[in-house]
């Protein structure tokens, strides 16, 4: 009985929700390349860099507007060099400060 469980459960479908990312490069500082690998990366990907401010470690207030980013964090458009469904790299742009 168990192998027939074991059967039945590698024969179902693989549900993903939306992409997955498995592994990113951490650290990387301005004018360095991020690899990110995963699952369901869009391609052709956009990739967005804000720096957080110098203080005390924390979560960032989170805000709806835009989707995804931390209230009073201007997002920067990086460059992206390459792009699939596994894998994006991108470029921190250049003019961010060193730091979070």
């Amino acid at each position: 009985m168990p192998h027939l469980l074991f059967l039945l459960l590698s024969a179902a479908p693989s549900v993903v929700t939306g992409p997955a990312v498995f592994q990113a490069t951490d650290p990387v500082g301005p004018g360095q390349t991020v690899v990110v690998v995963g699952e369901g990366l869009a391609s052709p990907a956009r990739a967005e860099v804000a720096r957080l401010a110098d203080g005390e470690p924390g979560e960032p207030p989170f805000s709806n507007d835009p989707p995804g980013w931390s209230k009073g964090l201007s997002p920067v458009p990086a460059e992206v060099p390459q792009a699939g469904p596994q894998c994006v790299k991108f470029i921190v742009p250049p003019s961010l400060l060193p730091g979070l």
